[in-house]
Order: C-alpha cells, then structure tokens, then sequence
C-alpha cells in the first residue's frame, strides 16, 4: 500500500512551522523518494501550508534572544539551508526593539550571573570572551562592553565605600 506523504507532511506542518530542507529531510526520513518530497514541498508552499518566511523570522528572532551576532545568525542560517532575505536580520533587530551591542550587554551579564564571585577575575573576563566568540560576536566590541562593565563595577564599588 502506497503512503500518503502529502498527509504526513501536513502533520509535520501541523507540529509547528517547518522550512523547506527540513521538511524534505522529514519525509525522506519516513521513506519517501527526494523528488517527491521536493514536489510535495513545492506544492504545499504554493498552497499556503509551508511558510517558510514565517519559519525564517521565528529563527532569526531565537537567535537574537539567544545573544547570537548578525554574522553569526547569517552561517547558522545557511547551515539550515535557509535563504534569508536582504535585511532580514536588521528588520527582526528592529521588531524586537534591540541592537548587537544590547544583546551583547545581555549575553555577557546572563554568562556573568552564573560565575557568582569570580565577576571580575581575569577567569571570568576570558569566559565571557569565549562565550561572545561563539555567538559570532567581534572581540573588539566585546572587550569594549568588557570594559565599560569593569568600569561601572568599579564605580558602584567606591560609591558604596565609606569615605571613598
């Protein structure tokens, strides 16, 4: 007996928003042909079930959360097989109401909460650096934000010394 793959795609759908390559990848998974997964993908996008530019903006937009750069954002993309459209990444910045520099600040406090007293150490500062290097972010603007941190830290911390 011949399956339906057509049907299985719509579940697939029916989960949540898929892209194209995934959802080929899905149904090769289940035993049916490429060609024919490419058609029913093809169909089922021109139907209006496969949104892929819906998919594409959810994506964009996790990884923002997530604290990943637009360079970054761009290879994961492709790694995906997504093709994003010109200025995408800018316009989910915009949407979101937030730029690399506010998500950097973001990434680099939530990583420094969970260090606890090593805030300031030499330790901590190479694991921040790290960890903004994995998420595409240029060590020239993270030592920057590194600094302006150290710098309001050190500030705060003579405000609440008595006589200093």
């Amino acid at each position: 007996m011949a399956r339906n793959f057509k049907n299985t795609a719509l579940r697939l759908l029916g989960r949540r928003d898929l892209s194209r390559a995934k959802l080929v990848a899905g149904l090769e998974k289940r035993g049916c042909e490429r060609a024919e997964a490419l058609r029913i993908a093809e169909e089922l996008a021109s139907e209006g079930w496969l949104r892929e530019d819906l998919y594409i903006s959810a994506r964009i937009r996790g990884w923002i959360r997530k604290g990943y750069s637009p360079r970054a954002i761009a290879l994961l993309a492709r790694r995906e097989g997504l093709t994003l459209p010109d200025g995408e990444i800018e316009r989910a910045y915009e949407e979101l109401g937030t730029d690399e520099g506010a998500e950097l600040r973001k990434l680099l406090e939530r990583r420094a909460r969970t260090w606890g007293g090593e805030r300031e150490s030499e330790r901590a500062r190479r694991r921040l650096l790290g960890a903004a290097a994995r998420h595409g972010h240029e060590p020239g603007k993270t030592f920057n934000e590194l600094g302006r941190r150290s710098s309001m830290v050190k500030r705060k911390r003579d405000e609440e010394t008595p006589g200093g």
